[in-house]
């Protein structure tokens, strides 16, 4: 099976939140279906989705995924075909080859990618070799603003635009936080302390789940981890491959990750320690991306993260599902 790796860039557009969409993606065709060419655009706003037929296996790599954002916060874009292997990790569910692209505003204050293009401003978890098989492979996108992503493929010809237009379920947006003993109002309360959250939607049906996070500091012109400030952040999904049968409600998560509703699971809930699905750790500016693709029905996910030292930090998390096409 292909190995996702990580091909970082930076997550920050413009001072302003808002980069410019290319002209030539101003008013494609509206589509539930469409073709991969030699080069694809897709421009769209809120939650959208489009089937892509391929002609034949083609390549591309992480600097041939451009992606420009106008007026939002994030925009998360997960291309996955219909072929999957047969030894998918547990953890991952039944389909466990998804390319990823991510970005989120604000989340990089050093300064540090500023030479990159700003169409090259994001994160991707690229299947290596990433590698689009034919016939199709469907295309998930979200955004609270406006955005267009641009794929070019090695070995098709042909360049199409749309605006993508499949019908199904899904939601994509930043998990309501808690955080303690301070509060979330300021910075200082988002430090030396727990920040914490969870969130459920109901994608009627078999699809896909996952909590993307990072870590950032508030101060413009420190370091991305702000010296000796150590963090971590984790994310936790119910139900889960360990657990299919645990609940999928808030109220049974009540510090974010750990089960209350499960025998002998309160005492880690309470002191927000039982990662039921996969965890990651991040310092400084760095993501933790937990996917899984097991999802039925009501899915719960949560998230929790650790603080410490004197200069402010912020846990940004979201929730993305999204019912299969």
């Amino acid at each position: 099976m292909r190995v996702l790796r990580l091909l970082t860039a930076a997550l920050l557009a413009t001072a302003s939140g808002a980069a410019v969409t290319p002209a030539h993606a101003a008013s494609p065709p509206l589509a539930a279906r469409g073709v991969l060419g030699a080069e694809t655009t897709l421009t769209w706003s809120g939650a959208a989705a489009i089937r892509l037929s391929v002609a034949g296996p083609t390549g591309y790599r992480g600097g041939d995924v451009d992606l420009w954002v106008s007026g939002a916060t994030f925009a998360f874009v997960r291309i996955m075909a219909p072929h999957q292997p047969e030894d998918c990790p547990q953890t991952y569910g039944p389909r466990c080859l998804a390319d990823r692209v991510n970005w989120v505003h604000g989340l990089h204050d050093s300064g540090a990618f500023d030479s990159l293009p700003v169409s090259h401003r994001h994160d991707a978890f690229l299947a290596e070799p990433a590698l689009l098989e034919a016939p199709h492979v469907d295309v998930y996108l979200f955004t609270d603003g406006k955005a267009t992503l641009r794929i070019r493929t090695t070995t098709l010809r042909g360049h199409t635009a749309y605006r993508p237009g499949a019908r199904f379920r899904g939601y994509a947006g930043e998990i309501p936080q808690t955080c303690v003993p301070f509060g979330c109002g300021d910075a200082t309360g988002r430090s030396n302390g727990y920040t914490y959250g969870g969130q459920t939607f109901d994608l009627q049906g078999a699809g896909w789940a996952e909590f993307y996070a990072i870590n950032r500091a508030d101060d413009r012109g420190t370091l991305p981890n702000n010296g000796n400030q150590p963090r971590s952040i984790a994310g936790c999904m119910f139900p889960n491959w360990r657990k299919p049968a645990a609940s999928a409600e808030a109220k049974d998560h009540p510090y974010g990750c750990g089960d209350t509703s499960a025998p002998g699971d309160a005492e880690d809930a309470a002191v927000t320690a039982a990662m039921e699905h996969a965890s990651g750790t991040s310092i400084g500016s760095n993501a933790s991306n937990v996917p899984w693709s097991g999802a039925k029905g009501r899915q719960y996910i949560g998230f929790e993260a650790a603080s410490a030292g004197p200069g402010p930090s912020r846990a940004l998390a979201y929730g993305i599902w999204f019912r299969f096409l």
